[in-house]
């Protein structure tokens, strides 16, 4: 087992939060509570008289196995980023967004998905980020309530309690954690051009950090089925290495990861994105014409190697 971690996430109501975070893989424990409130235990009475706490979900997990960029992704897939003291149907202070971190060291990696979302939002969050101040563990009744509670109200929706069964595809930034699974897809898509030291893992890990918030995958049943690598150079947009699973292709996915790319770029102040796609790639150059993108007859492609590359094909 990797290092064991620990975030806290206020998302709402913390019944629904809980047993959404309990379905991942690499998550280890969760507990719901009362956080970042005045000092001294608290009851649930209280805290629905605003005592000034938020429900909070306590997440411990095994950063070998899932990032905490990973579950902040998941994160903001289940709440209203914008809503102040509001998800669902709930109001109150209780209710407020918040990510909340006991090491410093965690605040880059929160910080490169909040202004990611901040991006993609177009508008200032409304979730706190900051460290965490105290956290009063919830009573036993709260504690995994919708396990003990089938069908019991939660804000979130049904599909997304259970992303293994719903088959739901999530769409999302790709996070250096995804690599591996990543490369496998790679490898398995036919006629695209990959080397021994731009796509390796410490290649592309650069790539993402010099472009952070642009890149994204398609996830389904914690299976990545798609990617689209995407940054710029301050000037113009790039596009590297889109790909679909063989057995997810023509069900929209890579039209949607285009999206998601595009607006991410258009953030930037891009205003023109270029890629190269090899002849032979009959099915890959349809696509990309069907997307708007015209073929240039009149350049030729010249490029020139600054160290020793070893080319892999499929």
């Amino acid at each position: 087992m990797g290092e064991r971690k620990t975030i806290y996430l206020a998302g709402g109501c913390f019944w629904g939060c809980q047993k959404f975070f309990d379905q991942f893989e690499g998550v280890l424990e969760t507990e719901v509570g009362y956080a970042n409130g005045p000092e001294g235990p608290v009851s649930y009475e209280e805290v629905c008289r605003n005592s000034g706490h938020a429900e909070t979900v306590r997440i411990a997990y095994d950063e070998s196995r899932i990032s905490l960029g990973k579950l902040l992704e998941y994160y903001f897939m289940v709440i209203d980023p914008l809503a102040v003291n509001r998800q669902g149907h709930d109001t109150g202070i209780q209710y407020r967004t918040g990510i909340y971190y006991e090491e410093e060291s965690q605040l880059p990696e929160i910080m490169a998905v909040y202004e990611a979302e901040e991006k993609k939002a177009g508008a200032k969050l409304a979730v706190e980020v900051g460290p965490l101040k105290n956290f009063f563990p919830a009573e036993e009744y709260h504690q995994k309530y919708l396990d003990k509670n089938p069908g019991g109200y939660c804000h979130i929706p049904a599909a997304k309690l259970d992303l293994k069964s719903s088959g739901e595809t999530v769409f999302r930034v790709m996070t250096e954690a995804d690599y591996d699974k990543v490369y496998a897809l790679w490898m398995s898509c036919k006629n695209m051009g990959f080397n021994n030291v731009d796509d390796s893992r410490e290649g592309i890990v650069k790539y993402l950090r010099r472009n952070p918030g642009t890149s994204f995958v398609a996830e389904r049943q914690e299976r990545i089925v798609g990617v689209i690598l995407a940054g710029n150079d301050g000037r113009r947009g790039f596009i590297h290495h889109m790909a679909v699973a063989e057995d997810c292709r023509r069900q929209g996915i890579a039209a949607e990861l285009l999206r998601h790319a595009l607006d991410a770029l258009k953030e930037e102040g891009i205003s023109k994105v270029a890629l190269l796609v090899f002849n032979r790639n009959e099915a890959g150059n349809r696509f990309w014409e069907s997307q708007g993108f015209t073929a240039r007859t009149d350049l030729t492609y010249r490029n020139l190697a600054l160290t020793e590359l070893v080319r892999i094909d499929t």
